[in-house]
Parts: C-alpha cells; sequence; structure tokens
C-alpha cells in the first residue's frame, strides 16, 4: 500500500479567495465555522456513498476541519495532501475487498437489506464493517444485473443468466476503480477548491484549463457525437429525442421513442446496455468525429434493428416553427420551439422576428412558445425577444455585487406580435426562460402552462485565476455576482416560475430545482410600486384553468402519471432495498406493471411549415416529434379554449 504523501501545488489559492471577495454577490467569511462546512463538503465530494472512509479515517483528519480557512489563506495543501493521501489508500482497500468478494460464492437469498438514501448512512466504525459494507454493495449491484438479465435473455438458463449477471457486475467494479484510481491531479484539486466556492454557492466553480474546454463545449452546444437523447428505465435506456441534422437523424432510421438495446464497443462487439447507467452508455457512444458505431434498437413496431452511425459535428437545434391546426375548432397555432437564448450574429433574437413575421403574414394570432428544457444563455436576446411581446416598459431588473441596480427596459413601445401566447415551461426551464416567463406573467401577456420551473435567477461570469507571482493563468472560476428579477421586480431564484395553469409530472410531489440544492441562494422580491392588472386576461385564465384540470382528471395518461408521481415520492420514504433476491424480484416486477403504458396522442394533422430549402424533412421531423407530446396536446387545447 502506497504511504508516500504527495504534494500538490495550491500557492494560487490566496488569490482565488481575493477574486471571490472582490466579486462574488455575497461571499462568505473565511473563518473557522467556513472550514467546518468546507471540511464536510469536501469529504461529501470524495465520497458521497461513504463507502471509501471509515470513521476513524475521518476523525483523523477532522483534527484538521478547523485549519481549512488558513490553509486556504496561505495556500498550504497540508491537510488536502493528508485527506488524499487516505483515499487513495481507501480505494485500493476496497478494491481488494471487491476483488475478493466477487470471486467468493454470492447469496442471494438472505435476509439482507441495503439503504439506498445516503443521508440515512453514517461512515463505517473501521475496517471490518466496511467490508462488510462492501459485501452488500456488490450483492446489490449483482441481483439488479440478475435481474436484467432474466428479463432480456429469457430464453437462458438460471445457472446461465447468473453467469452473465457476475461477468457484468465484475466488470462494473472494474470500470468503477479504473475511473476512481486515475482521476487526475487537477480533478482531485478541483473538487477541494469547489468545496469551498460551493458554501458560497453551488453555481460559483473553479475550472482548470481542461475543464474550461468541455464546459465550453456545451455552453456553446456543438460537439462530436451521434445526437441521441436518452432516458433511464427500468431495464433499456430509451431515445427520448433525435437531434435535428444530427448523425443519428442523418440516417433516418432511428426515432424518439425507440428502445436503445446493444452498442458495440471499440472493437465492434455489441454489449447489451440494459441496466447500464445512462453516463456508461454515453460513453460507448462517444468517438472520434468520422469513427463509426453501431447499436441495436428495438422500435415503435417490436422490430429489431442493426444500425450503424458516422459520429459528427452534433449542433443542438435553433428556434424551430411549426404550424399546429386544433382539429375540433379547426384553429391554427403557431408553435415555436426555443432550446436556448443563443447569441451570436444571428441570434435567436433575429430567428424568431422571421418566424414571428411568418405569423403575423399568415394571420396566425395564437402562438406556444416552448421553453422546455431550455436553460437560459443571453439575457441580453431575452430582453429583446421579451420587447417583440409588449408595448414597452421594464422587462428585467439586476442587482449586483458592487451594490449596482439595472433596470432593463423595451425601448420599442410597439410590439411585433400581438396574438395570444401561451408560454410552456417545465422544471428544466432555467435563467433566461423563467425571465422571460415571468415577466410575461407581471404584465398578463401570456398564460405560463407547465411544471414549476428550475429557480436559476443569479448572474455568473468568469474571472481568471493567476497563479502566486501573477505570471501565468492557473484556471478561471465562475462566480455568482449578481440576482436578476422580472420586469415588475419578481425574483425567480430558487422558487422558479409557477405555472398560471400545472400539468402533472413524475416529480411533482418532490423538490426539485435549486429547492433541491444545498447552499441555493435565496433574495427577496424588489419593493415595487408598480402593480399590472388586466381583468378580461383573470377571467379568461379562470375559464382556462377549470376546463384544463377538469381534461386532466379525465386523461388516463395524467391520472396514470399522478400515480406515478406518488410512487417516486413514497420511494423517497421508503428507501430499504431487500437483498433477497426473491422479495427483490417480486417488488421490481410490481414497480414495472406500475409502470405508464401510455397509448399514442394523434390529434395533430399535417400542415402548412415555415418554407425553407429543408422544409420538409424539418416537417417530418416534427410531426414524429410532437405527434406523442401530451403536454403539448393539452397545451394546445388550452389555447383552443383562449
Amino acid at each position: 500500500m502506497c504511504t508516500k504523501k504527495e504534494h500538490y501545488d495550491v500557492l494560487f489559492l490566496p488569490k482565488l479567495i481575493d477574486v471571490v471577495k472582490n466579486n462574488h454577490l455575497a461571499p462568505k467569511a473565511i473563518n473557522d465555522e467556513l472550514s467546518k462546512k468546507i471540511f464536510d463538503s469536501f469529504i461529501a465530494n470524495l465520497d458521497p456513498e461513504k463507502e471509501i472512509f471509515t470513521l476513524k479515517e475521518i476523525n483523523q483528519l477532522r483534527v484538521e476541519e478547523t485549519l481549512i480557512d488558513e490553509a486556504l489563506i496561505s495556500g498550504d495543501s497540508h491537510f488536502f495532501d493528508e485527506a488524499i493521501l487516505i483515499f487513495k489508500n481507501g480505494i485500493k482497500r476496497v478494491n481488494n475487498y471487491s476483488n475478493h468478494i466477487l470471486n467468493s460464492k454470492i447469496d442471494i437469498l438472505s435476509n439482507e437489506y441495503y439503504e439506498s438514501n445516503i443521508d440515512k448512512i453514517e461512515f463505517v466504525e473501521d475496517e471490518k464493517y466496511l467490508n462488510k459494507r462492501w459485501e452488500l454493495i456488490i450483492k446489490k449491484r449483482f441481483i439488479e444485473e440478475l435481474y436484467i438479465i432474466e428479463i432480456t435473455e429469457q430464453n437462458l438458463t438460471f445457472t446461465k443468466q447468473k453467469e452473465i449477471a457476475l461477468r457484468k457486475t465484475k466488470a462494473f467494479f472494474e470500470d468503477y476503480f479504473y475511473q476512481l484510481l486515475n482521476r487526475t491531479d487537477e480533478q482531485l484539486l478541483e473538487l477541494y477548491i469547489n468545496s469551498y466556492l460551493s458554501n458560497n454557492d453551488y453555481q460559483s466553480d473553479f475550472l482548470f484549463p481542461t475543464s474550461k474546454l468541455e464546459w465550453d463545449e456545451k455552453f456553446n452546444r456543438s460537439f462530436v457525437g451521434v445526437g441521441l437523447s436518452l432516458e433511464a428505465t427500468l431495464d433499456y435506456p430509451k431515445i427520448s429525442s433525435v437531434i435535428f441534422e444530427g448523425p443519428a437523424w442523418k440516417t433516418k432510421k432511428i426515432y424518439s421513442g425507440d428502445i436503445l438495446m446493444k452498442v458495440a464497443t471499440h472493437e465492434n462487439e455489441f454489449v447489451n446496455v440494459a441496466g447500464f447507467p445512462l453516463i456508461k452508455v454515453i460513453d460507448l457512444l462517444k468517438g472520434k468525429e468520422g469513427s463509426f458505431v453501431k447499436i441495436i434498437i428495438k422500435n415503435s413496431e417490436n422490430k429489431i434493428e442493426e444500425i450503424e452511425i458516422e459520429r459528427g459535428q452534433v449542433s443542438l437545434p435553433k428556434t424551430m416553427l411549426y404550424i399546429l391546426k386544433e382539429e375540433t375548432n379547426n384553429k391554427q397555432i403557431g408553435y415555436i420551439s426555443l432550446p436556448r437564448f443563443y447569441g451570436g450574429e444571428e441570434g435567436c433574437a433575429s430567428d424568431l422576428l422571421k418566424e414571428i413575421e411568418y405569423l403575423n403574414k399568415n394571420s396566425i394570432d395564437r402562438m406556444i412558445l416552448d421553453l422546455r428544457d431550455n436553460q437560459g444563455g443571453s439575457a441580453r436576446q431575452a430582453i429583446k425577444i421579451m420587447g417583440y411581446f409588449l408595448n414597452g416598459g421594464v422587462v428585467m431588473q439586476a442587482k449586483y455585487a458592487d451594490g449596482n441596480h439595472r433596470i432593463f427596459k423595451d425601448e420599442n413601445d410597439t410590439s411585433q406580435y400581438s396574438g395570444k401566447l401561451i408560454v410552456l415551461v417545465n422544471e428544466r426551464s432555467s435563467s433566461a426562460s423563467e425571465l422571460f416567463a415571468g415577466t410575461m406573467q407581471d404584465y398578463k401577456r401570456a398564460i405560463v402552462v407547465g411544471n414549476q420551473t428550475y429557480g436559476k435567477g443569479t448572474i455568473q461570469r468568469f474571472f481568471d485565476v493567476m497563479n502566486k507571482d501573477e505570471t501565468k493563468k492557473v484556471g478561471e472560476t465562475k462566480l455568482t455576482i449578481g440576482s436578476f428579477y422580472t420586469g415588475l421586480g419578481r425574483s425567480t431564484q430558487y422558487n422558479g416560475v409557477i405555472p398560471d395553469i400545472i400539468l402533472p409530472n413524475e416529480n411533482m410531489y418532490l423538490e426539485t430545482g435549486e429547492r433541491n440544492i444545498k447552499n441555493s441562494l435565496k433574495f427577496k422580491n424588489l419593493d415595487s410600486k408598480e402593480v399590472y392588472t388586466n381583468i378580461s386576461y383573470e377571467k379568461s385564465l379562470s375559464k382556462l384553468l377549470l376546463l384544463s384540470k377538469t381534461r386532466q382528471s379525465k386523461n388516463d395518461y395524467f391520472i396514470e402519471l399522478n400515480n406515478e408521481a406518488i410512487l417516486k415520492e413514497n420511494s423517497q420514504s421508503q428507501s430499504l432495498i431487500s437483498l433477497n433476491y426473491k422479495t427483490y424480484k417480486s417488488e421490481r416486477n410490481k414497480l414495472r406493471s406500475e409502470k405508464l403504458n401510455l397509448s399514442t396522442i394523434r390529434n395533430f394533422t399535417d400542415t402548412d411549415f415555415l418554407s425553407d430549402e429543408n422544409g420538409s424533412e424539418k416537417l417530418e421531423y416534427w410531426k414524429s416529434k410532437l405527434i406523442n407530446d401530451i403536454y403539448l396536446h393539452e397545451t394546445l387545447l388550452i389555447m383552443s379554449d383562449y
């Protein structure tokens, strides 16, 4: 076992602290109280499942828990060095436990339980109890794999199924320990530094250059891949969306709702991905631009097909317009998807304006603006777009760390679109999406439909962090420097935007977004003397809310979704998992039978579309994407009633 203590260069930390003190909206005082919180955060970041350290080792490190503040200020790495040494030795120790347990007989009929709620787990006293915990960890993984194999390989004998499950379990832990043991020094140091920054607020963090490049790639929404979004299920991952004009889309064989069954490795051997964590499946799909990956899918007609995809550049969609027709009342409704408030020479404001002009030209006076999964982006673009729907007025307010209070107005007193507007949001709509939806609510300009939004109402900016001598940039830190508010001064931070008409979802009884994250900031609304009233709007809303609730109460999908949400809420409190395979299997079978079995919703018809060189292809893409969208379907009916 390695006992040599490594030394990491943390001499730049005093410079980082100065950057935080000078720029963060609400920097925490560097003292013993913060030091203790950093200690707890760092240990939790290193060992979130409490399966590496023993309580004895934690207590050994805790001697220095009130000294971390001094270490940060002076650039001393003693505590960090000590913690990483014990952590790395701990990984090697439990790796040995794992290998021994996996090569011994695993009893799957004993009446033992695994606690899945990490908040209820404590660090075990010593190595004897840690070894016992690892017996439970491995047994849990093994019966999970066995259950999946029983479902997906029903033609095999139970003995053969157990052999495959054991092989997959061994492969899982081999990869698990490889990832742990090969974390770079930079990754470990980022965990330490961000244990400090996250105690100021969780949106603030530090990135070394390698991590910053990855962040930029995600933010710019362009990357090399296959262009599939996946959703976890109890067995095989489901394809939740196929990115328009991406590599998978170009095959013309893969559609939203298809089941991903197998992915070929770099050695061209197919791997059954049932039960795989999504991140592992995504890793299998990744590769260099121009390389190929083979997958096996099962489509909606239960046809199994092998498909080869050439990996390439994937640019996530920009604004897209589709004209919906509600058949009952024969009304045309403009549907615009805005996936992000992207900037650039042709930013989303410019793109959206073209689509508004198309709607006006064709006398379409009803619009659904879909901001689901839109995680924000350029506030400048959001301000422009809000102006398209308003006749002047304040559209955004912001308060900064330096005390500056800025007011942003729609300088044009004429709106570009005066038709009826519904804004569709969900729990992943955040930042600029919430600003837009909240401001439209303020002015009674739009009806907001969907789920409570994420709750991010803060402003971040990157700052360079220099080395001790200020001769070289070490990395960058993203800091919360301000908070933004809707036009009439409502804070969307933490609570987000509550829709006017709420639609059920599987997380409706759980805390989501910033409400479920430690160290989230909270702000009061600004004092605002302006109150906007619109009696006609409020009467319409009351009517629409009643009609929608009546439909929801009779809709099989929404009824089942409510049941699913109750089950999910109950599972949060019932966190003990039986490791007796017969009991486990019975409980999982019950869960599978209670999962949604939804019928296809087909209320959308072939209609006109914003024409361009790819018009027909975009039409087919949106038809396949929207035809089963129950949330859009209900929103369409709300608009029809409006």
